[in-house]
């Protein structure tokens, strides 16, 4: 008898923290960024998020961290130099540019947390926007992308210059021939 294995994911999902923890560190946070304008919250991933400009600087993780944005490299340096600090990553994927762990140690210290997001915040607020992606077109043969399919009849008709296409009698299945009195009367008086 072959036994098989059931297939599983190649990385474990890290511990979720207590609700209670959670709903701590949402109210210090919330309490941090209560002075600074502009800011919003938001629900971010699976975690709720602070954000300026429509742009996240602060979140709480599901394993009961704060995260920052911080959008400029030297303050991010200066910040995983402080030991507990870490960049924030989520699943087996590299960590994103810019996000980063306080330390715990920061959650106790309401000064350093203060600051910490005063930074992340005025950061967010002067970033430029984000640059749109491109969106991805299917390319043919000759390098030419393809027409984009008309949703509707009317369009189908603009888009042919108002030439509709019908379809031909060959393409369609013979209709059905019943005889009855009515019919042969018909076609006899059409036919004279």
């Amino acid at each position: 008898m072959v036994t098989r294995r059931r297939a599983t994911k190649s990385w474990a999902k890290p511990p979720t923290a207590p609700d209670s923890l959670l709903d701590y560190l949402r109210e210090l946070v919330q309490e941090a960024v209560a002075g600074l304008a502009g800011v919003g919250r938001r629900k971010m991933l699976v975690s709720v998020g602070w954000a300026v400009k429509d742009r996240v600087f602060a979140l709480v993780s599901r394993q009961g961290r704060i995260i920052v944005r911080l959008h400029d490299e030297r303050a991010e340096r200066e910040l995983l130099d402080m030991d507990g600090a870490e960049p924030w990553k989520f699943g087996t994927r590299a960590p994103p540019r810019g996000w980063v762990q306080l330390p715990e140690g920061m959650h106790e210290d309401a000064s350093a947390l203060r600051e910490w997001l005063g930074r992340a915040w005025s950061l967010g607020r002067e970033a430029p926007p984000a640059a749109k992606r491109p969106t991805k077109t299917r390319q043919l043969k000759g390098g030419a992308a393809p027409a984009p399919a008309p949703a509707t009849t009317r369009a189908r008709s603009k888009a042919t210059n108002g030439h509709t296409t019908a379809t031909t009698r060959s393409t369609r299945r013979p209709a059905k021939t019943v005889a009855t009195p009515h019919a042969t009367k018909r076609r006899a008086s059409s036919a004279t």
